[in-house]
């Protein structure tokens, strides 16, 4: 025991002269004065933003000449879809986005401090802008606040990654269900600022793009097709401000197999035997009667789990038509199966007595 303890020691001694640098110490202790000059005059309360108006100037509507607006960007680098709560129309995403901005505050010459390029901080050091989603339903925010890292160059561009689970709502077609393609649209803006301060872009990742990047984006019902952006400024009846928004669309398509394998070929082969029965000549009329009502239970239950996987709107689903056309073909079926076996018991009639009573039925039918 002595001496695996001795050799453990030994190892962690000469493992530590090893990891030792000179270098390293010299980097962080030109870090730390960097630090030091940068942030001792830097206030984390006040943007950069740029508010100073030229004169006679509008601050209430944009002004595409205006030259000095702050430049936020948003970057989309992962999205994987979660769930579509069909009844309530709500799209559930998680996203990984990076933002980056301009903050002349926090700009040096590389060259002064051994060539340091950017340097990793604590976010609560430094001003962020309260980027908000529009019109999202609601937003968890996966990363710890305490403990969140921003990236600054010595350009004064500042890197911030958030990886965050949405969920927003949308207008869902159901006509077409459950073949059904749905685009649902996700925005963000600034709405503190006014849209001649501020220019927010918003981009992909170049390999976010790739077909088999995309693919893998859905899950076992969805299939995430096509992602595209969006810009847009929403104008206020109230002339107060407009709100420049950026974001992306996200179009999807319903994988059917589960619902063509648990409720389309089933309620196709019940229909099917339900007709066989009702024109099958040696069965009572009880047993027609029974297998008339079981299937007009059954097509009742399959529209009832439809229902339950539909948004309460005045649109009915393919699928719905499907079963309800079912049901009525059914009920047709079975009172065409009942006159039916009314007119073979009056031609049986007929018989015992002759053939001019079934030639006297037809023409009283027809009159």
């Amino acid at each position: 025991m002595l001496n695996e303890i001795l050799t453990i020691v030994l190892f962690l001694k000469s493992t530590e002269n090893q990891l030792y640098d000179p270098t390293w110490l010299s980097f962080l202790q030109v870090q730390k004065s960097l630090t030091d000059i940068l942030f001792k005059t830097y206030d984390a309360s006040i943007s950069p933003v740029l508010t100073r108006q030229k004169e006679n100037e509008d601050i209430f509507f944009d002004n595409s000449n205006y030259s000095q607006k702050w430049n936020y960007t948003i970057e989309l680098y992962y999205l994987q879809l979660v769930e579509v709560n069909e009844p309530s129309e709500k799209v559930t995403v998680v996203i990984e986005v990076m933002e980056h901005w301009y903050d002349p505050r926090l700009v040096w010459d590389s060259v002064k401090y051994k060539n340091i390029s950017n340097l990793y901080v604590r976010q609560d050091k430094i001003w962020s802008p309260s980027l908000s989603p529009y019109g999202i339903n609601d937003v968890v925010d996966f990363r710890d606040q305490d403990f969140r890292q921003a990236s600054i160059e010595n350009t004064g561009f500042v890197f911030v990654f958030d990886l965050v689970r949405i969920g927003v709502n949308c207008d869902l077609d159901m006509r077409k269900f459950p073949f059904d393609v749905q685009t649902c649209l996700i925005q963000f803006g600034l709405p503190m600022y006014y849209v001649n301060e501020v220019s927010i872009s918003f981009s992909f990742y170049e390999d976010l793009l790739k077909p088999s990047r995309i693919k893998q984006m859905g899950n076992s019902e969805w299939i995430v097709v096509n992602l595209t952006t969006k810009h847009s400024i929403e104008g206020f009846e109230d002339s107060i401000s407009g709100l420049e928004l950026n974001g992306f669309f996200i179009t999807m398509r319903r994988n059917p197999l589960y619902y063509f394998y648990m409720i389309i070929l089933p309620a196709y082969v019940i229909n099917a035997v339900s007709l066989f029965g009702v024109f099958l000549k040696k069965s009572d009329k009880m047993s027609r009667l029974n297998v008339g009502l079981t299937t007009l239970m059954t097509m009742t239950f399959i529209l009832g789990v439809i229902a339950d996987d539909i948004p309460k709107t005045g649109v009915i689903p393919l699928l719905g038509i499907y079963i309800i056309i079912h049901l009525a073909s059914n009920v047709a079926w079975k009172s065409f199966g009942k006159h039916n076996n009314y007119i073979s018991s009056h031609i049986e009639f007929c018989k015992f007595f002759n053939d001019d009573c079934i030639l006297d039925y037809w023409m009283n039918k027809v009159h």
